[in-house]
């Protein structure tokens, strides 16, 4: 039901003002369900390794592209944590670079501000 409600807006995000809000809405409310689809997919299919959830690595995408890095790492270690099938261990690596890489930028920044002031 989400998967098709997110991917329908999410390609639409560029061409419709409200697109982008109703994919993250969508990408929540999969997210929000996530544990019980979980425990339903184990039942069914003990053994078998989770599926990808569409809802956890669209919304880090979103949150990624739209520089929000503590909540795209956030949600990438739930996403790992609780199994789901995904490339979460490379997007945490690259969030864990780009957020390493700002705070030395702000580091930066602070040394040369502390400079101009003494």
């Amino acid at each position: 039901m989400y998967y098709e409600t997110i991917k329908t807006y999410y390609r639409e995000r560029n061409s419709n003002p409200n697109a982008l809000k109703k994919a993250i809405a969508a990408c929540q409310n999969q997210i929000t369900l996530a544990p019980l689809t979980a425990k339903a997919f184990r039942k069914e299919w003990r053994g078998e390794p989770l599926p990808a959830h569409t809802g956890y690595k669209q919304l880090a995408i979103i949150l990624e592209k739209q520089k929000q890095f503590h909540e795209a790492l956030t949600l990438c270690k739930e996403a790992l944590k609780a199994k789901w099938n995904g490339d979460w261990e490379k997007r945490i690596e690259r969030l864990d670079k780009k957020l390493k890489k700002i705070s030395k930028l702000n580091s930066g920044e602070r040394n040369e501000i502390t400079k101009k002031l003494a």
